[in-house]
């Protein structure tokens, strides 16, 4: 199991597990042997040091990872999981106990996480995970680092995360359910079921009074719906929600847009709503 790193704040938080893979038992493979020669195991392959370097991207993860080891990367211009943020290294020579690891994964990954993403993994819509080595691993000095990486267990990731603290839905993205918490807002095809449709933004300059936003919400979401749709808000099928930061949560929250979206919170939603004029 990977271990999540999680990142509390009083708005938003990242859960996860944070576990030591277990131990793994020894080689067991036996040579071939002859008769009146003892059969004797075979020597346990060292683990390669991890190629993956800061600013590399991967695949999704197999089911069972927990090392960085054997990894390989691919262009973060194609579709990905993970992209490597730091590799931070270790001083010991042999696994630590479990809440010391987890410690220093989070002291070293979680700050430079928002150094390189650009935003804290609380307000991402990247996770931040980490990868350690296993026993094997260990024993080669230069194996011993913990390998951070953000991104999405589920992959499908384009370009890189350096600098992207993009947080809500764009422009012509479908969503499912958007009562629920900000990171768990998932974007879908708009070709199969979905709640919402992205389809107008505003970027703001500063952070939105109640008062404020509310008349731009007035202004963009719901002025530009009409438009989108086909028909007013009022006598339309379906309804408009929003999302944007508030002065509460702008200094944690970077990405600086109302984001208005059009249809139902029953969802079963297929295909655009642009035109649709019910």
């Amino acid at each position: 199991m990977r271990r999540f790193l999680a990142a509390t704040t009083a708005v938003l938080a990242l859960t996860g597990c944070a576990l030591i893979p277990a131990s793994p038992s020894p080689a067991s493979t036996r040579g071939s042997g002859t008769a009146g020669n003892p059969v004797t195991a075979a020597t346990p392959t060292p683990t390669p040091v991890p190629t993956l370097a800061v600013g590399d991207c991967t695949a999704t993860l197999p089911e069972g990872t927990t090392t960085a080891a054997n990894l390989t990367a691919v262009p973060c211009s194609s579709a990905h999981a993970w992209e490597v943020f730091a590799v931070i290294p270790l001083t010991p020579t042999s696994p630590p106990p479990e809440q010391e690891l987890l410690a220093a994964a989070k002291d070293a990954c979680l700050p430079a996480f928002r150094e390189y993403v650009g935003v804290a993994p609380a307000f991402s819509r990247y996770d931040a995970i980490f990868l350690t080595p296993d026993l094997a691993g260990w024993d080669d000095p230069a194996a011993r680092t913990i390998t951070c990486l953000a991104g999405r267990e589920d992959g499908g990731l384009l370009g890189s995360a350096a600098g992207d603290s993009t947080l809500f839905p764009e422009p012509g993205e479908c969503t499912g359910p958007q009562d629920v918490g900000l990171l768990e807002v998932e974007v879908l095809p708009c070709s199969s079921p979905h709640h919402w449709e992205v389809y107008a933004q505003r970027k703001l300059s500063e952070a939105p009074t109640d008062a404020a936003l509310a008349t731009l919400v007035k202004e963009v979401c719901a002025a530009k719906f009409a438009a989108f749709v086909g028909r007013s808000p009022a006598k339309s099928a379906y309804e408009y929600a929003y999302f944007a930061p508030t002065a509460d949560t702008w200094d944690g929250i970077r990405d600086r847009r109302l984001v208005c979206s059009a249809g139902s919170p029953k969802g079963g939603i297929t295909g655009s709503l642009k035109g649709i004029k019910r």
